[in-house]
């Protein structure tokens, strides 16, 4: 009996796990079936409730793997996080419904969603029965009730006598004779990180060694395009059912209405559990190493902590390093009192472009904005063949030997003449003076044709009187027959011929533009 009982449940066992294998590989495509078994095998979903769950929610929802929705069970986080980090995309990880983070474990199930620890344990929230405090957050129950977490600490059940300092403390590790160690007295092991150097306690171990959970956590965020800038970068934010990647150019955090200021602006939280728009956020203040203003601190160099505008200084001024000879921000100090480079003061700090080897302030990617600035010039002006056509190769160069690159990058990025210029190089069409005059007037295609008859692109004209007729087919398209029938012979024949022979007689435009569309108007 007890074999044929367990035989029926290794079918019905199997049986569950054809279904899971099945609806996964369905959702994701690019996932073969050996594929699907080991990743279910590693989120620990092949057996029990985890694989009981897992058959019930997929089969209620065939999407959830690629639609983020947090309304799921545990074994749906691990299974999409093992995924995730096999290559697979299309993956979206569910992210916590309160702070938006998707890198992390979500153990808890809240009111809107799954919570990550952290977004939990504030929510769980009350009056602590011992010390009667409000809006606390509870860590224990104990005979009188919940108690928060700083009675927790001192609670007799929990302290015993530090055997380094004396004191009646909670633990927060043991010696190997099991004699506890106050947090005080306690000194987890030291490192050397392999990627800043930075000398603490490891997040994890990689192939070269052991890396801070600073350096863990920027590892673990993926490359891929930013769903608001549209750039290839680190992602902040991962997808989620309502929202695209977000870099981390463009993460401001969640929109909320700040404690402070009161003001709705994109907002983190802080330790008390409020959130404090940037403007308004504390900041570690200090004195410059360099200008000597006590100001927030920007980063940390091997002279000191410097300012945003000293650190900005620093990098746009690169010099003759004295150690090694390159030409690099000098960002240290030698014995001797001279600058050095952060490679001879052996820091992990490199303001080198990877493109052109040249030192100083990057822009985006590792790359100095010249380096940016070119390589989207080629990117923006270029045709459907990939090349640039010869009457934009002059804008390029003139444009890629700009004094300020960042300037051209903010314009090519923001202005309405860029994206025109873009659209024009898009087309494939020969850029003549028809072809502008085809499109519809407007200030921004008056200072694309200035440009290109400024770069000799285009053979230079007289704008006054040319700009007349491309004008009247605007003013005339939504006139009577009768009416156009007489303006524009008009306009031709009588305006335009007599500005046009005065002005070759005279060497100057004999009446302006704007007389005669005033006349047109007049006329009409």
């Amino acid at each position: 009996m007890t074999k044929a009982r367990d035989r029926q449940r290794a079918e019905q066992r199997q049986a569950a796990l054809d279904r899971v294998i099945t609806a996964v590989t369905a959702s994701l495509p690019g996932l073969d079936r050996a594929e699907a078994v080991q990743a279910v095998s590693e989120a620990r979903a092949a057996r029990g409730i985890p694989l009981r769950d897992l058959d019930q929610h997929l089969a209620d929802h065939p999407t959830a793997l690629i639609s983020g929705e947090a309304h799921c069970p545990p074994v749906i986080v691990r299974l999409a996080k093992v995924l995730h980090t096999t290559g697979h995309t299309a993956v979206v990880r569910p992210a916590c419904t309160d702070c938006g983070r998707s890198n992390l474990d979500l153990p808890r199930l809240g009111p809107n969603g799954r919570l990550c620890i952290n977004c939990s344990a504030r929510s769980s929230k009350g009056t602590c029965d011992r010390c009667r405090r409000t809006n606390t957050r509870l860590a224990a129950r104990r005979a009188e009730g919940l108690i928060c977490y700083s009675c927790y600490r001192v609670d007799p059940d929990v302290v015993e006598e530090c055997v380094a300092c004396g004191q009646f403390r909670m633990p927060v590790t043991r010696r190997p004779d099991n004699s506890p160690i106050c947090a005080s007295c306690w000194t987890g092991p030291q490192y050397t990180c392999v990627s800043c150097c930075a000398l603490g306690p490891a997040k994890s171990n990689g192939p070269e060694g052991p890396i801070c959970a600073s350096c863990h956590h920027q590892q673990q965020k993926p490359v891929r395009e930013c769903g608001r800038c549209g750039q290839v970068r680190r992602i902040a934010r991962r997808a989620t059912g309502s929202r695209p990647d977000i870099c981390e150019d463009c993460c401001n955090g969640p929109t909320k209405s700040c404690s402070t200021c009161g003001k709705v602006r994109p907002c983190h939280r802080g330790a008390d559990g409020a959130w404090t728009c940037r403007t308004c956020r504390p900041g570690l203040t200090q004195e410059c190493c360099r200008c000597g203003r006590t100001r927030r601190v920007h980063t940390r160099w091997p002279i000191g902590p410097v300012c945003s505008t000293c650190y900005t200084v620093v990098l746009d001024a690169p010099a003759t390093c004295t150690g090694c000879g390159r030409h690099q921000p000098l960002i240290g100090i030698a014995e001797d009192g001279t600058g050095i480079c952060g490679a001879c003061a052996g820091t992990a700090f490199d303001y080198t472009c990877r493109t052109c080897g040249l030192g100083g302030r990057t822009y985006a990617d590792a790359q100095c904005a010249r380096c940016v600035l070119t390589a989207r010039l080629q990117q923006l002006l270029s045709g459907p063949d990939g090349h640039i056509p010869a009457p934009l190769q002059p804008l390029r160069d003139a444009l890629a030997l700009a004094e300020r690159p960042r300037g051209i990058l903010h314009w090519l990025k923001h202005s309405p003449n860029a994206a025109l210029f873009a659209s024009l190089a898009a087309s494939g069409e020969p850029i003549t003076h028809q072809r502008l005059d085809q499109l519809p007037p407007s200030r921004h295609l008056h200072y694309v044709r200035h440009t290109l008859v400024h770069l000799g692109a285009l053979p230079g004209r007289d704008e006054e009187l040319d700009r007349i007729p491309a004008w009247l087919d605007t003013v005339l398209a939504d006139r009577p027959v009768a009416h156009v029938q007489m303006v524009r012979p008009y306009a031709h024949w009588h305006l335009l011929r007599r500005a046009r022979r005065r002005a070759a007689q005279r060497r100057r435009p004999a009446e302006s533009g704007s007389f005669l569309r005033t006349r047109v108007l007049v006329a009409l």
